[in-house]
């Protein structure tokens, strides 16, 4: 297994699958969350609205992309409650995501936006 760290923008990354950690009531979506919502043209906000996508804990919803952006597929993870989110959650959920990604025999490189404005500010 591979693993790197990349700078380059979300939609320029060729992968089989772009993850988004996503928390329930989040009010909205900020980073890269809300910059791969407007290249889909609001298809994450439409699902969250739709209660498709809640956020709650190891709960993965896959978007295709359609060539829209060059990540073949986003995958929304669910991270539960914020207030209750801890490194033993993010462990569970990152561990969902492994399992998710690893039964597809398809899938051979990943990208997870860990952006300042979804993750960091549950580690203070």
């Amino acid at each position: 297994m591979k693993i790197s760290i990349s700078s380059d923008s979300i939609e320029e990354q060729i992968v089989d699958y772009a993850v988004i950690p996503y928390f329930e009531k989040t009010e909205r979506l900020n980073g890269d969350a809300n910059h791969l919502n407007n290249l889909l043209n609001e298809s994450i906000s439409k699902l969250i609205s739709d209660e498709e996508i809640t956020g709650k804990l190891n709960e993965v919803t896959i978007i295709h992309t359609f060539n829209r952006i060059k990540p073949k597929k986003i995958l929304i993870l669910g991270m539960g409650d914020t207030d209750s989110f801890n490194l033993e959650i993010a462990r569970t959920a990152f561990g969902k995501l492994s399992s998710t990604i690893c039964s597809n025999e398809k899938s051979t490189s990943t990208t997870i936006c860990l952006d300042r404005d979804t993750i960091s500010n549950h580690f203070e």
